[in-house]
């Protein structure tokens, strides 16, 4: 028990004693050796009780963890669907290629600037009112691109979308880690890439089912306004703030409320309230913190993470799928899609199987693995379009097919979901949203570069050199992260 009174209120303790002794007045409350609430309360129906009627745990992290996480829905559905919707709209519109990488980059430009304000917004508002806002932007873009009669407006939708996107792909994780307890928060924050790969599937199950109807791209891309209304009204009603957020900005007493919701009423938070309370920075965050010798490292990792993702290729494969299909060999667009939903499918299985794997076997051993199968894929998938003139019928474009399953099915298992776990783990609870933005950033950028080229690029070098560039790449990436890449796997957040 520390009696200087100076230390005591530099260290923010008088505050959370003071806290501390109104708590005890609830009648509920047992003593002042119970401050969190632990022993007894009143029933709740979220709670999982046993025979003696003992809370065992909560099933509320289960239900704000797949509302906050329709964002990354929302992330894969729009960045999937404009696959089979480009098909269409190079016809509706008579566009060119380089108007159509236009369409596939604008939402690329907007998230960069969604990844760059989303960060410093959720440090200073919460992460709550942020992912609101980027539902908003959702179903804003949504009903813009629906109701689009010329190229500028389908321009202007995307990006909107984009935003929306940027915001998403940089809180969501934040806000997913900050919830979790640490011996789950793997898991609980590859939901949301879960949520993002099953978007994209979704979306090209959509592709399939408007192909052939008269402004199909119409349903295309408006159908997500549904589930961002769904989201909005999902964080407005249900969803609380971050408790790691509330400590930082000193209102302990709505963070252990919370918190007991999150954890369940019989489990005991003394403990992480008490590392939350201690590990809190009494200075605001600024860019000088998260420039500084103690967080360059987090930082530098975290961004290389970002950057060698996107730099792998991994959306010429989601974006262009059926663009690349068609190039090798299946040219009707029905047939081109439908191939897409096979690709989109195991993007969705193996994250799946990622999520049993990310707090068991750990980030490191995961990401080094799927870098191998990554590698793999993309060599093949060169060589396929390398032989196809050599090869009989059709041969050639079922062994790219092949090719892209691998590629994208060893990238969903581990340097899909690695790089977002990581990077909602390693920095300092007041420079988080920060740290995380400046690498979801670097994130869009790397996208939009490889997005933005992928067709001028394979019209330059020939499909077989572009995919064996994006395989160098990986290879470099692997001997990188097996140097540098530390392991975070059941480490508590602070």
């Amino acid at each position: 028990r520390m009696t200087d009174e100076r230390t005591r209120q530099n260290t923010g303790l008088h505050i959370v004693e003071l806290e501390l002794e109104s708590l005890t007045e609830d009648p509920d409350m047992q003593s002042i050796n119970d401050p969190y609430h632990t022993k007894e309360h009143p029933k709740d129906p979220l709670l999982d009780v046993n025979r003696d009627g003992v809370p065992k745990k909560s099933f509320f992290v289960y239900i704000i963890t797949f509302i906050a996480a329709v964002g990354g829905f929302l992330f894969g559905y729009d960045t999937g669907v404009v696959s089979g919707a480009t098909i269409l709209l190079q016809t509706e519109f008579n566009l060119t290629n380089l108007e159509v990488e236009w369409v596939v980059s604008i939402a690329l430009v907007g998230a960069i600037i969604g990844s760059i304000v989303g960060g410093p917004l959720a440090d200073r508002f919460g992460r709550k009112p942020i992912i609101i806002m980027a539902s908003i932007l959702f179903g804003v873009g949504s009903a813009i691109l629906a109701l689009s009669f010329q190229l500028w407006m389908l321009l202007v939708g995307r990006f909107v979308v984009g935003t929306g996107i940027g915001v998403a792909a940089n809180i969501v994780p934040i806000f997913l880690a900050e919830i979790s307890p640490a011996e789950h928060r793997g898991i609980i924050v590859t939901v949301n890439n879960l949520c993002i790969t099953t978007g994209q599937f979704i979306s090209y199950l959509v592709d399939s089912a408007f192909v052939e109807v008269h402004e199909g791209w119409r349903y295309m891309l408006g159908l997500a306004a549904l589930p961002a209304i769904i989201q909005l009204i999902g964080m407005l009603v249900i969803v609380p703030e971050s408790p790691r957020w509330l400590v930082s900005k000193g209102r302990s007493a709505e963070a252990i409320s919370i918190l007991r919701r999150i954890r369940g009423i019989g489990k005991d938070i003394s403990s992480e309230m008490q590392e939350m309370e201690s590990c809190i920075d009494q200075e605001k965050g600024n860019w000088r913190q998260l420039f500084s010798p103690a967080v360059r490292p987090a930082l530098f990792i975290g961004v290389l993470l970002q950057i060698f993702q996107q730099f792998c290729g991994i959306n010429t494969a989601m974006y262009y799928s059926a663009k690349i299909i068609q190039l090798a060999g299946f040219e009707n667009p029905s047939t081109a899609i439908w191939f897409s939903d096979a690709v989109a499918l195991t993007n969705a299985v193996f994250t799946l199987v990622a999520m049993t794997l990310i707090d068991r076997v750990g980030r490191r051993k995961l990401l080094l693995s799927s870098m191998v199968g990554v590698v793999m894929g993309l060599v093949i998938l060169g060589l396929s379009f390398f032989f196809m003139d050599k090869m009989p019928d059709r041969s050639g474009g079922f062994v790219a097919i092949s090719g892209l399953v691998i590629y994208v099915g060893f990238f969903a298992l581990g340097m899909g979901p690695v790089p977002w776990a990581v990077n909602s783990e390693i920095y300092p609870q007041s420079i988080r949203g920060l740290g995380n933005g400046v690498a979801t950033t670097a994130n869009w950028t790397a996208n939009l570069i490889v997005s933005a080229t992928f067709l001028s690029y394979i019209e330059l070098v020939g499909i077989p050199q572009a995919f064996w560039t994006y395989a160098g790449i990986g290879v470099l990436a692997w001997i990188v992260f097996y140097f540098l890449l530390p392991e975070t796997k059941g480490k508590s957040i602070e």
